[in-house]
């Protein structure tokens, strides 16, 4: 088993007014107090569910 620990970011954009480097911007302090190693980041670039109507969200 593996008992390694990680500082995980997790940025995500749904609209137009959200933006990725905006967000590892303000990230980037605690970022940069951690080791390469610990860090685990993902970015996720979709559709608010807010903007879909229940038939383009099959999964509802």
């Amino acid at each position: 088993m593996n008992n390694e620990k990680y500082h995980v970011f997790f940025r995500r954009v749904s609209t137009a007014g959200q933006d990725l480097a905006m967000q590892s911007s303000a990230d980037a302090p605690y970022r940069e107090k951690l080791l390469a190693d610990e860090i685990l980041v993902f970015d996720e670039v979709a559709i608010s569910a807010n903007k879909l109507s229940v038939r383009e969200r099959p999964e509802m």
